[in-house]
C-alpha cells in the first residue's frame, strides 16, 4: 500500500537527483564533443584534437597519426555515462518501490507508477517543442500526396521524436514491377548517434528505414470511397444521406472527376448542412488512422465549410486526450482545381458501439455552387520508428514514377531538460512512456533542477 507520494523536487526527490545526474552527463558529453565548457576554461576533446593536428598540417603528420582514433575510442568507451544511467534508473525504481510495492521491480513498472502519480497530482516537466512538416519533391512526375503526424494514439505530441529530415522515395512504379496507384516507397531518416543515447553526439537522427505503399480509395478501409459505384440514382453505394436529398443536393458526377470516372457532388442552397455517412467496422481501439480526399468547388463561394469526422450517431468521437476527431476545410479557400485534404483520427481506448465516417457541411454552401469530392481513402499509417511520426502516402491522378520523392521534416528543440534526460537515461520511446509535460511555462517541476 502506498504510504506517501513519490518525492519529486524536494532534497533527495526523483527529479532533483535526476537533474544533478543529467547535468554531469551533459557536461561530460560537452567535453567529449566539440563544445568548450567555458570561454577560458577546459577545451573540448574534439576542439583540442583539432587544435593540435592543425599545427602539423604542413609537416610532421606522422607525429599525430592515431590521435583521431584515440579521440573516438575515448568518446565511445567512457564508462561513467553507463554508471550515471544505471544510477538514474535505480533511483526511479527505488523511489517507486519505497512508496508502492513495485512488482515486478522493473524500470518500466517504476516509471509507470511515477507517471501515474504525476498525472494524478497535476505535476509536469518542461515540454520539448516538436513539429512536423511535409514537402513534395521538386521534380516529381506523379502527384501523390503525403501526410504525417507526430501525435500518438492517445492524442499526445510525441516529445522524443528526432529532429531530422526523413526522405521518402518511390522505388517501384508500374514500369518496374509495381502497380499504378500502389507504388512502393521507402522512408529513411538521418544517421543515428554513433554511441547511443548516452553519447556525446546524441541526439542525432533516427536511422529509420521503413517501407510505405501508396493507397487509392479502393485499397482503403472505406466501401466505395472512390465514389465509382451508384446502384441507386445519385446515392453512392455504401453511404447514407443523413441530411440532403438525392438529385436535389447530392449527385453523382461523371464530368468533374479527379480519378477514374465518377465523383460525389454536393450542391449548395445557402441553408442545408448536407451530410453523408458510412458505418465503419473493424476499427481498433487506441489506434491511429489517416484519411485523404481530393476536393474542388465549381466557383469560389462566399461561405461553406466541409467537415470530415468520426461520429457515433449523436456526437463527434474524441480521442483519449479529449480532441475531436474532425478535420475541416473552409471552402472559401478552395479553388476550381482538385486539391488534397487529409487528416488523422485517433480512436479512443474504449470504442463506442457505432462509429461512422461522416462527410458534411458545417456551414452552408452558397446557393447554386457545388463542392466535388473524390478518392476518399481511410487507411492505417506507418510509424517510422518507436515514438516517431506516422506517415501515409496517397496516390494522385497521375501515377508516381521511380525516384519521385517527399520530405518529412521533424523539429525538436530538446528544450525540456528533464524530459530529454528521461529519454536518454531510460529509453522512454521504446517503453511507450512519456513524462507529463507543459509547454506554456507553467510546469511544476522546473528545469532549474538540472545544475
Amino acid at each position: 500500500m502506498p504510504c506517501m507520494a513519490i518525492p519529486l523536487t524536494t532534497t533527495g526527490g526523483v527529479f532533483r537527483r535526476l537533474g544533478r545526474t543529467w547535468f554531469l552527463l551533459t557536461s561530460l558529453n560537452g567535453w567529449r564533443g566539440t563544445a568548450n565548457l567555458s570561454a577560458a576554461g577546459a577545451v573540448s576533446l574534439g576542439t583540442g584534437i583539432d587544435n593540435i593536428t592543425g599545427q602539423y598540417d604542413s609537416a610532421n603528420q606522422n607525429l599525430v597519426d592515431g590521435l583521431y582514433s584515440q579521440r573516438d575510442q575515448q568518446r565511445n568507451s567512457f564508462p561513467l555515462p553507463f554508471a550515471l544511467s544505471a544510477l538514474a534508473a535505480n533511483t526511479v525504481v527505488q523511489k517507486a518501490d519505497d512508496d508502492t510495492i513495485c512488482n515486478p521491480r522493473t524500470l518500466q513498472n517504476a516509471l509507470t507508477i511515477l507517471i501515474s502519480q504525476m498525472v494524478g497530482s497535476g505535476d509536469t516537466v518542461n515540454a520539448n517543442t516538436v513539429s512536423v512538416a511535409t514537402a513534395t519533391g521538386g521534380s516529381n512526375v506523379g502527384n501523390a500526396v503525403i501526410a504525417a503526424s507526430i501525435k500518438n494514439a492517445a492524442g499526445v505530441l510525441q516529445e522524443y521524436v528526432f529532429a531530422e529530415t526523413l526522405t521518402a522515395k518511390c522505388i517501384t512504379d508500374s514500369q518496374s514491377g509495381g502497380t499504378a496507384g500502389a507504388e512502393f516507397w521507402t522512408l529513411t531518416g538521418d544517421l543515428a548517434a554513433t554511441s547511443g543515447s548516452l553519447g556525446w553526439d546524441w541526439p542525432a537522427g533516427s536511422g529509420a528505414s521503413v517501407g510505405i505503399q501508396a493507397k487509392t480509395a479502393s485499397a482503403g478501409l472505406l466501401t466505395n470511397g472512390s465514389f465509382e459505384t451508384w446502384t441507386l440514382t445519385d446515392i453512392p453505394d455504401g453511404w447514407s444521406i443523413v441530411v440532403g436529398t438525392a438529385s436535389a443536393t447530392v449527385f453523382q458526377t461523371t464530368s468533374v472527376v479527379y480519378r477514374d470516372s465518377s465523383a460525389l457532388r454536393i450542391l449548395g442552397n445557402a441553408s442545408e448542412l448536407t451530410s453523408l455517412r458510412q458505418q465503419l467496422t473493424g476499427l481498433k481501439p487506441a489506434t491511429i488512422y489517416c484519411f485523404n480526399l481530393f476536393q474542388r468547388v465549381s466557383a469560389v463561394p462566399a461561405a461553406g465549410v466541409l467537415s470530415i469526422d468520426l461520429y457515433d450517431g449523436s456526437s463527434i468521437i474524441n480521442d483519449d486526450a479529449g480532441t475531436a476527431n474532425q478535420t475541416t476545410k473552409a471552402l472559401t479557400a478552395s479553388t476550381t482545381s482538385y486539391a488534397a485534404l487529409n487528416g488523422f483520427f485517433r480512436t479512443p481506448s474504449v470504442l463506442p458501439a457505432n462509429i461512422y465516417l461522416r462527410v458534411r457541411l458545417t456551414t452552408a454552401l452558397d446557393s447554386g455552387k457545388s463542392v466535388y469530392i473524390d478518392e476518399l481513402c481511410l487507411t492505417t499509417p506507418v510509424q517510422t520508428y518507436a515514438g516517431g511520426p506516422y506517415v501515409a502516402i496517397f496516390a494522385g491522378s497521375t501515377s508516381s514514377v521511380k525516384n519521385d520523392s517527399f520530405t518529412v521534416t521533424v523539429s525538436n528543440d530538446w528544450g525540456g531538460k528533464l524530459q530529454t534526460a528521461a529519454e536518454a537515461f531510460f529509453g522512454m520511446r521504446n517503453l511507450g512512456l512519456q513524462l507529463p509535460s507543459n509547454g506554456s511555462g507553467s510546469e511544476t517541476i522546473p528545469d532549474s533542477l538540472v545544475y
